[in-house]
């Protein structure tokens, strides 16, 4: 079951890469028989027209990124080298002399002499160079699952009882020998360490095992020691994150939060603006089989519009096309106020630190190379686009809950509701409400009550569907849009999500246990067919639920509009 360690190259499929660099490589007669021709139609003309040399500015920038990403470093040096050369002849205009085109002739014969030298040799080795490579069998888990490597075996079991509602499912080991067994087997989504066994040191054990693996879950250790010397030896074992003992199941799960729900969400989104097809196909074969969600707009005029509607983490940008310049397209762009949030990158060849700055004065939030290989490449995007949904996520979250807040949860409704009329879809809102909540503030503390509204939002989020949305609508009471969802469907949902929250024991400020239960109210489309309707109907049903004795879920009827 152990991953190859040794191959950090292949987050995406070889297949489908191998098979664009053989094509892309199969094409190269042509392109250099299409740069040698328009070389000699310039040197045929008197007057050096502009339009034929970025002509051909263009033609090598494009050999030149390319090269590089798949790997053939000298001849996109080569093409690198004439792509600045001429962008100096462009600049001087009719300034430049013919020490500038002699220059230009010899760069164009050293690209020629590199592919002489190198084609057929490369061509036959790129299969077998490619093939060679081993890649790491994937794990995928539809729930999340979480190994507990505790000495203490009532410890480790209330561990479980704790985590059960949260829909976690878990697995208990009291030594290291059959925690190692286990992840031999099995890997977990994360894993809950002991820092001290009777059997030796966790922290080192974990440490080996982490190089056996090319991915190795987030671990969180777990000591009654909490100096900074134990936790910097967490650290140096390169552990996520940490908790001292007694464990604070409310940290526990927020947590849990960023490091296992994070990665159920959708795949990040990105959007490729370049006008190079070849180039688009590339990149997004790239990305696409990292995890990513990739459109492709080879029209940068129609960027707004691709904005508006795919809502990309991560919008990547060319910055040398025909159509626009990519430095424009971004100034543009930032004109809009409603794409102030929007990140937005240049992906290109430019190597130029100080054309690399001034380009991002306008609004870029920062320069990927296209030279970079496409594991470094692909991680690069990923890590921008990560922390690009992290801040979007702040603007539009609930500070305590993490949930939609109630702006962008109207703003969400509006969206989701269009789309099911769009596509002739179900759609359910339900209003949930917290039973008696006023009474749990007098009776046990305002931070206890924060703590049952945080203890809530956590079970949403794990009984949800990626494609669900949870928002605190105000105070104790929340919002959920569940898409292509019908009346019995979600109805069913709630219920079992009352259920499981009724068994959620809270803690208060003298750490009394107590629990709570909660009321729901469900509104369809289209039995309502506004965001207005819905949500009023909704809250009726919810009204109804309350009256009703509370601890229970209503449907809202299509006459009771």
């Amino acid at each position: 079951m152990t991953a190859n360690s040794n191959d950090p190259a292949n987050p995406y499929d070889i297949t489908d890469y191998q098979t664009i660099r053989a094509q892309w490589y199969c094409k190269l007669p042509l392109r250099l028989w299409s740069l040698t021709s328009l070389w000699q139609n310039i040197e045929s003309l008197e007057a050096k027209h502009a339009e034929t040399l970025l002509e051909l500015h263009q033609l090598t920038h494009t050999l030149a990124g390319s090269s590089g990403s798949f790997g053939f470093s000298e001849l996109g040096r080569a093409a690198r080298n004439m792509t600045n050369q001429l962008t100096h002849v462009i600049e001087q205009s009719a300034d430049a002399g013919e020490t500038e085109y002699h220059i230009l002739d010899h760069q164009l014969k050293q690209i020629q002499q590199i592919f002489d030298q190198n084609y057929r040799h490369r061509m036959d080795s790129i299969d077998n160079s490619l093939a060679s490579l081993d890649r790491p069998a994937k794990i995928v888990k539809e729930d999340a699952l979480i190994y507990i490597l505790e000495d203490n075996e009532e410890l480790g079991q209330e561990l479980q009882r704790q985590l059960l509602p949260y829909g976690f499912k878990s697995k208990l080991f009291h030594c290291i020998a059959t925690f190692k067994d286990a992840i031999d087997s099995e890997l977990p989504n994360l894993i809950l360490v002991d820092i001290h066994l009777p059997d030796g040191n966790s922290l080192d054990a974990l440490h080996q095992f982490q190089k056996e693996y090319s991915s190795f879950p987030p671990t969180i250790a777990i000591s009654l020691d909490d100096d900074m010397s134990t936790q910097m030896k967490a650290a140096h074992a390169e552990i996520t994150a940490f908790l001292s003992k007694p464990i604070d199941i409310q940290r526990l799960t927020d947590i849990l939060d960023q490091l296992v729900l994070s990665h159920d969400n959708e795949p990040y989104r990105i959007l490729l603006v370049d006008d190079e097809i070849e180039n688009l196909f590339k990149t997004e074969q790239m990305l696409s089989n990292s995890g990513m969600m990739v459109e492709c707009l080879s029209d940068p005029r129609k960027t707004f519009d691709a904005i508006r509607r795919f809502m990309p983490d991560l919008v990547l940008v060319d910055i040398y096309m025909h159509e626009c310049n990519g430095v424009d397209l971004v100034r543009s762009i930032r004109y809009n106020p409603e794409f102030e949030s929007t990140s937005l990158a240049y992906y290109s060849i430019e190597d130029d630190d100080e054309k690399q700055i001034l380009a991002m004065e306008v609004g870029a939030d920062d320069f990927l190379n296209k030279s970079l290989s496409p594991y470094l490449f692909s991680l690069a995007v990923a890590a921008k686009a990560a922390r690009a949904r992290r801040i979007r996520h702040l603007i539009v979250q609930d500070s305590l809950t993490h949930l939609l807040n109630h702006t962008h949860s109207h703003e969400l409704l509006d969206s989701r509701l269009s789309k099911a009329i769009e596509n002739s879809e179900p759609l359910a809102v339900v209003m949930v409400d917290l039973d008696n909540f006023k009474a749990i503030n007098d009776d046990y503390g305002h931070q206890a009550g924060d703590g049952v509204l945080k203890n809530l939002a956590h079970l949403l989020k794990q009984r949800l569907r990626t494609t669900d949305s949870a928002g605190r609508y105000g105070g104790e009471k929340f919002i959920l849009i569940l898409p292509n969802t019908t009346e019995l469907e979600a109805t069913e949902l709630i219920k079992k999500i009352k259920h499981n929250f009724s068994r959620l024991e809270h803690l208060g400020s003298d750490n009394d246990v107590f629990k709570v239960t909660l009321s729901a109210g469900i509104a369809c489309y289209p039995n309502f067919n506004t965001s207005r309707c819905l949500i009023q109907a909704a809250d009726r049903a919810l009204y109804d639920a309350k009256k009703a004795g509370r601890n229970r879920v209503r449907l809202a009827e299509p006459d009771s509009e």
